[in-house]
C-alpha cells in the first residue's frame, strides 16, 4: 500500500477506533483539518495565477495548465480525506470552492468566461470533493478487503451473513454495525462498509485494483455529473 494511503488509514483507525464514544476535542478534528488544507493550497493557487498567462500563450502547453495545478493542489486535498466522511456541507463547500478555484486556473485558456465550475470540472474529469472523498475510501476499502491488510483495519471489516439462501449472500456486501450518534456514522467501520455497499456488485466484484479504479472513477463521475 503506498505510503499517503496508509497513513490515511492509520489517522482514521487512530480517530475512528471507538466510535461510541465520541470526545469534543475528536468531534473538531475534521473541521479543524480543512483550516491547514486551505492554507496549503491557497498559496500555490496564488503562485498559479501568477503564471497561468504564460502557459496559455503556448499550445503545447496545455497539458501542464491541467497536471501542475493537479500535482500542486489536488494531491492536498486527497491527503487523508476519507477522514472527512460524513462531516458538515458547510466544510465540504469551503473545499469545493478551492477545488472551484483551481479548475478556473487550470481551464482559464480554454473555456469561456462565465461557465459554472461544476461544467469545467466535467471538462477536466475531475471529481467534486464529495466524490473524492468516496474514492478515497472505496479505493481503501479494495486494498484492505483483497490484501487483508493492515490487519488493525481488516479485522473491523466483517461480510454481511445470513442464515437464509437469499440473493444477497453472494454480492460482497458488508455487515454495518448499528450506531446511535451521528458522529459514531462516520466511524472506519460503518463509513467504509456504507460507502462499499453503496457500490454496484460489478465494481465490488472486480480483482484488479486497476479495474477496480476504473469502474470506480467511472461510477463517480457519473453519479456527481450524469444523475438527474
Amino acid at each position: 500500500m503506498p505510503a499517503s494511503a496508509a497513513s490515511a488509514v492509520s489517522a482514521a483507525h487512530r480517530l475512528t477506533s471507538n466510535p461510541s464514544r465520541p470526545s469534543a476535542r475528536r468531534s473538531r478534528d475534521a473541521t479543524y483539518r480543512i483550516k491547514p488544507i486551505l492554507h496549503w493550497t491557497f498559496r500555490p493557487l496564488a503562485k498559479l495565477k501568477m503564471v497561468r498567462g504564460h502557459f496559455s500563450q503556448l499550445e503545447a502547453c496545455s497539458r501542464s495548465t491541467k497536471s501542475v495545478p493537479s500535482s500542486l493542489v489536488c494531491s492536498r486535498l486527497d491527503y487523508a480525506n476519507s477522514l472527512l466522511f460524513g462531516t458538515t456541507q458547510k466544510s465540504i463547500n469551503r473545499l469545493q470552492r478551492v477545488q472551484n478555484t483551481l479548475a478556473r486556473v487550470a481551464a482559464s485558456h480554454a473555456l469561456p468566461r462565465g461557465t459554472r465550475s461544476s461544467d469545467i470540472l466535467q471538462d477536466l474529469h475531475w471529481l467534486p470533493i464529495d466524490q473524492r472523498i468516496e474514492f478515497k475510501l472505496a479505493t481503501l476499502m479494495c486494498n484492505i478487503l483483497n490484501s487483508s491488510q493492515p490487519d488493525y483495519l481488516r479485522s473491523l471489516l466483517n461480510y454481511h451473513t445470513t442464515t437464509h439462501s437469499l440473493r444477497s449472500a453472494n454480492t460482497s456486501l458488508l455487515s454495518v454495525p448499528c450506531v446511535r450518534t451521528t458522529f459514531a456514522s462516520r466511524g472506519f467501520s460503518i463509513a467504509a462498509s456504507t460507502v462499499w455497499n453503496s457500490l454496484p456488485s460489478s465494481i465490488r466484484s472486480s480483482t484488479s485494483a486497476d479495474t477496480f479504479r476504473r469502474l470506480l472513477k467511472t461510477h463517480c463521475f457519473q453519479q456527481a455529473y450524469c444523475s438527474p
